[in-house]
């Protein structure tokens, strides 16, 4: 979702720097091995940094809370009560989202984790803009979806997690011409 929604459409920015540079973006929802997986470089949560490889935090993960605007039946804000009583749409590999948010408010969520569950962020926020319940979502992967009105915050709460973003990649790949230019173009300003 990281790689559709944030990286993919800014690739033309750096195209235009590096013009001879290609890519191979794939999907990979566990920890890249550098040893064993032929890849160069991995954007993932900083909790998965493999041994051996050197990493370039890019951003927080803030969370956020969004449903389809019906789903709000026209109220602005849910608080974590009213929340509590929604399905809660997961997400398969970050299983404790929910859990983490409620823990954040105080509360505990044990008893009312229910609502289906989905692998990937964007299935999630699928979910949510059709109307199956609330999800929890990183802000960056929601915007274009808040901004055309498909989802809405249901939650003035944010939630920062303690893994950031960022460029893992092993010491070859410092060797490969054009990935210096990328790490230093994605790198934060």
């Amino acid at each position: 979702t990281f790689a559709k929604i944030w990286l993919t459409p800014r690739l033309r920015l750096f195209r235009a720097l590096v013009p001879e540079i290609t890519f191979d973006i794939v999907s990979r929802l566990k920890p890249v091995d550098f040893e064993t997986d032929p890849f160069d470089a991995a954007i993932q949560r900083s909790d998965m940094l493999p041994a051996n490889a050197e990493m370039l935090a890019l951003m927080e993960e803030q969370l956020v809370v969004v449903a389809a605007p019906e789903l709000l039946a026209g109220r602005r804000a849910l608080d974590n009560e009213e929340l509590a009583r929604l399905p809660l749409l997961q997400q398969t590999t970050r299983p404790t989202l929910w859990l983490d948010w409620f823990r954040d408010a105080g509360l505990d969520a044990r008893s009312v984790l229910r609502g289906d569950r989905f692998e990937q962020f964007d299935m999630v926020m699928a979910a949510a803009a059709s109307g199956l319940g609330v999800a929890l979502v990183p802000e960056i992967l929601a915007e274009a979806e808040i901004a055309a009105g498909r989802l809405v915050c249901a939650s003035q709460r944010r939630l920062v997690v303690a893994e950031p973003y960022a460029l893992l990649y092993p010491q070859r790949s410092l060797e490969i011409e054009g990935f210096a230019a990328f790490r230093n173009w994605i790198r934060p300003a």
